[in-house]
């Protein structure tokens, strides 16, 4: 904050320049926006605003017309006869870190690209605000053949605000045994909004769709949210080159850390299991003693009637093999006698 005195009619002029620092060669001028004080000491409408507006100004450099960038700034005009003791201070420290819980319920996929030869994946979903020191990965749905997953999968993240890890990665995985898992898609949704909006109103935020239409639509861009109901949503996954590779369907809350301690849920599927309850997975892949049953499960349609037709081929030609001495026999006994 900065504090000025001067006088009307007279130098009005405000002047805020922005400057990169620079410790060897000399500061370097960015650009700077000018306000005149006096023109907004003595406008009606000015002085009619009780509370001043904050203010998102342009910096401009004379090299050029194009903005340098924008100043979020604050300006008030202060009458000196005004007794400055009863005038309003305003705190202008930064406020202290708030934390929340991230509740993010992974409940399906579907149209994920098959990656494995056989025709299945083995799917998983990896998400998390910082790579490095938190990331979560669901359990894996093995064996899907179109390209649908079943988790019903809790994730929870613990975050602060302000931080500038606000948004939240989505990724989708076809999990490989003997090398590198295949990346499939990916996304990302910036929680930037619902975090504020927990802050201020210190209350779960919940990205349902009355919340998403109201509020938060405008600020997603060109991601928007695809809604199943009113609490949960499809995400599309994108590989590299922007091909929709999948889509995930989630719930997702802010809480604010007391109040999920004082009501605790717990990740993926363990007590207590609640906001909302998550049943058991279906769908998935399960064991049996009938072959023919597990052959089903193990490959798509496509690959088990190849193994099929191969397992024929190989009966009949064992079958022939077996055959030939006899045959040859005959022929040759017919040739000769």
């Amino acid at each position: 904050m900065f504090e000025f005195q001067t006088v009307f009619p007279g130098s009005s002029p405000l002047k805020i320049q922005m400057w990169d620092r620079d410790f060897v060669f000399g500061d370097d001028f960015i650009g700077e926006t000018v306000v005149d004080l006096e023109d907004r000491f003595f406008s009606p409408e000015w002085q009619s605003i009780k509370h001043k507006p904050i203010e998102f100004r342009e910096l401009h450099h004379k090299s050029t017309k194009v903005s340098q960038g924008l100043v979020k700034c604050w300006i008030e005009i202060v009458p000196s006869e005004v007794d400055m003791k009863e005038h309003i201070k305003w705190d202008i420290s930064p406020r202290p870190p708030s934390e929340f819980v991230v509740r993010c319920v992974v409940w399906e996929s579907k149209d994920v690209k098959i990656k494995d030869w056989e025709g299945t994946s083995d799917i998983f979903v990896r998400a998390f605000f910082n790579a490095e020191k938190n990331d979560k990965k669901t359990d894996i749905h093995y064996r899907s053949m179109d390209g649908k997953g079943s988790f019903n999968y809790r994730l929870l993240f613990d975050i602060q605000n302000p931080s500038p890890e606000q948004v939240l990665n989505l990724q989708i995985y076809d999990a490989d045994l003997f090398s590198h898992n295949d990346f499939i898609g990916d996304a990302s949704l910036n929680l930037a909004l619902p975090i504020e909006d927990a802050t201020l109103t210190n209350k779960p935020i919940t990205l349902n769709k009355r919340y998403y239409d109201e509020f938060m639509q405008k600020y997603m861009g060109a991601s928007e949210l695809e809604y199943q109901d009113e609490e949960s949503f499809w995400v599309e996954l994108k590989d590299k080159d922007g091909n929709i590779n999948g889509k995930v369907r989630l719930t997702l809350s802010v809480v604010p850390k007391k109040q999920a301690e004082d009501n605790p849920n717990a990740e993926a599927r363990a007590e207590p299991n609640h906001s909302p309850y998550l049943p058991p997975p279906i769908g998935r892949m399960q064991f049996s003693w009938n072959p023919w049953t597990m052959l089903n499960q193990l490959v798509a349609p496509g690959v088990r009637n190849k193994i099929l037709c191969a397992i024929c081929i190989i009966i009949c030609i064992v079958i022939i093999i077996m055959l030939l001495p006899n045959i040859m026999g005959q022929v040759i006994g017919g040739i000769l006698f």
